[in-house]
């Protein structure tokens, strides 16, 4: 428990000084626990965060558009979009978080 609460302040430090990638999430993940089922602790990870006023987007035309939408369907969106993705993300795969606060 230890561990995940590190994990989690580590991330929602990083998502309050940048933007962070799923791709860096799965990294952190693969480093921090030995989890054989990465992408559900990833999951569940993002999850946790997205209850700590961080959000979720994409990047288009260099702007960063918050998606408006529950938690519930952006984990749905990132489950089947990851899914889709049908390889392991790299960076700018499927989703970014940031914090609420830094958007403007």
């Amino acid at each position: 428990m230890e561990q995940t609460e590190s994990v989690m302040k580590d991330l929602i430090d990083e998502c309050h000084d940048d933007y962070v990638g799923l791709s860096k999430i799965i990294s952190v993940i693969r480093q921090s626990f030995d989890q054989k089922d990465v992408v559900e602790t990833t999951l569940t990870v993002i999850s946790r965060l997205l209850q700590q006023d961080i959000v979720a987007g994409q990047f288009y035309d260099n702007k960063f558009p918050e998606w408006q939408m529950s938690n519930d369907q952006t984990m749905e969106k990132i489950k089947s979009d990851w899914a889709r993705l049908g390889r392991e993300p790299t960076p700018g795969d499927v989703v970014w978080l940031t914090a609420k606060e830094g958007l403007s």
